[in-house]
């Protein structure tokens, strides 16, 4: 079971967009996925085209010991959710302070793979756009963290604070790397080109993925509840998603045999 998940403490820089659409991507390369919704706004269980307000569980109850059959949403053949819901938030302070805080999302995961054996190659988790202790839950479970963000000088200046946030929480070797969302090399304005020069001075070429180009498919297929390869396939959305997750899938790989070699 490989476990990754997308995180930035900014909001709006494609956070669910990316957990949605690298799974739908892993899907079609042949995996079974499973997504997971951290995030108490619902986003992905909403882009995922489930009613929050009617499910009978979430990630909370999961983490709980609640059956995997009692919560999870089955979207199509191999691709699954455990949903979120904004009741999640009443839970923060029982969660941080359980005796097994942080690896309760972890140990949630060790047992659905024992009960259910290779019934997920990938876990694909969407973090909320806060620091929180969902965050810190999904980083701990995940093998890898990516981080999506906007050309913006703001969004720099939050990718330098969390980074921060990562090394004190010595995280940062789970660090799969960044990729720039809504982004086009060739665009015209300097400003997004300037950004990505200052990442690429700052990080080194293997941190930085390929990059998401502005495609209005993913907002209509979001909106209708589907991912981009349901709504478009031939997009430039779908494209640049697949090409993302196969740089993902190949990091994967290699990680797979360096823990098997060691």
């Amino acid at each position: 079971m490989r476990i990754i998940t997308f995180v930035n403490n900014k909001g709006g820089v494609g956070k669910t967009t990316s957990s949605q659409n690298v799974a739908a991507a892993l899907h079609s390369l042949g995996y079974s996925v499973l997504l997971i919704d951290m995030d108490s706004q619902a986003s992905l269980t909403a882009a995922c085209g489930v009613n929050s307000s009617l499910i009978s569980g979430s990630v909370v109850d999961f983490m709980g010991g609640r059956r995997f059959s009692e919560l999870a949403e089955h979207l199509t053949n191999g691709l699954y959710l455990i949903p979120a819901s904004n009741l999640m938030l009443d839970y923060q302070e029982s969660l941080r302070e359980h005796k097994e805080y942080p690896v309760l999302l972890r140990t949630a995961l060790k047992r659905l793979n024992s009960s259910h054996p290779k019934a997920f190659e990938y876990v694909v988790i969407d973090c909320p756009p806060a620091l929180n202790v969902f965050t810190a839950l999904a980083l701990t479970a995940a093998q890898r963290f990516y981080v999506p963000m906007q050309m913006e000088p703001l969004a720099f200046d939050g990718l330098v604070g969390l980074m921060e946030w990562i090394t004190t929480n010595h995280l940062f070797e789970k660090f799969g790397g960044l990729f720039a969302t809504r982004y086009h090399p060739n665009a015209s304005g300097k400003l997004p080109h300037e950004v990505m020069r200052m990442i690429q001075k700052k990080y080194s070429k293997k941190l930085i993925l390929p990059h998401i180009r502005q495609s209005l498919s993913l907002a209509r297929a979001q909106g209708m509840g589907l991912d981009v390869f349901s709504f478009d396939p031939h997009s430039n959305g779908a494209e640049d998603y697949l090409t993302l997750a196969r740089q993902i899938d190949r990091q994967m790989t290699q990680l797979e045999k360096s823990v098997s070699l060691s």
